[in-house]
């Protein structure tokens, strides 16, 4: 395509063009450089983060149908979760499940049935903070008041993720996320553990969140 373009060009006119960009002005040209950004803006097809947003905010809309596409949406973008190589993309793919799923349990039932909480408990081993804090919010999420997705949390192995040691950056949580997942999870351990087992896991809980 290089070739051809140059093989019909007229070089008369590109020198023109050429001697005119020479008499631009650094401000003239800068403004030139402005308008072709802009143009490319303009043109540019928007990103997974931006289509994320706009679905998040669909979801508040009053329309039962709006709401269901605007979750499949989400899922689709979000879906990639497990094989991300960039740990900010995994952290907001999390917590856009985890906003969606909170005290819902249509949503939570429907992203259960993709298969989230077994791609969020392997997050829920990663050594960054922010990823393992981020996976264990949504779980939170997830299975709170929802006795299906506590019996898939536990079926995941769920529980011998939580028996982890996370270390010191677990401290940088907010105490509000730490106490939901805190109750949500005692709660799955209080109805499908053994009742030997309650207290020993309320007590690794406490220490596991330094509480």
């Amino acid at each position: 395509m290089l070739q051809w373009a140059i093989g019909n060009s007229d070089p008369d006119k590109l020198r023109e063009k050429a001697a005119e960009l020479v008499k631009l002005s650094a401000e003239e040209l800068l403004k030139r450089q402005m308008e072709i950004k802009e143009l490319m803006e303009k043109f540019k097809a928007p990103s997974d983060a931006e289509l994320i947003k706009i679905a998040i905010a669909d979801l508040n809309n009053s329309s039962l149908e709006d709401r269901q596409r605007a979750l499949q949406e989400l899922l689709i973008l979000v879906e990639p979760i497990d094989n991300a190589n960039d740990e900010g993309i995994r952290t907001t793919s999390a917590w856009v499940l985890g906003k969606a799923s909170q005290d819902n349990v249509l949503v939570q039932n429907q992203i259960n049935g993709y298969g989230a909480l077994d791609r969020l408990v392997k997050m829920g081993y990663s050594s960054s903070g922010p990823e393992a804090a981020k996976a264990l919010y949504t779980i939170s999420s997830l299975i709170r008041d929802n006795e299906h997705g506590q019996e898939l949390f536990l079926s995941e192995n769920g529980y011998a993720m939580l028996q982890v040691e996370k270390g010191n950056h677990i401290l940088n949580i907010k105490a509000k996320a730490r106490l939901k997942c805190t109750n949500a999870l005692f709660v799955c351990s209080t109805y499908c553990q053994p009742q030997t087992l309650v207290f020993g896991f309320r007590k690794r809980l406490c220490l596991y969140w330094h509480i």
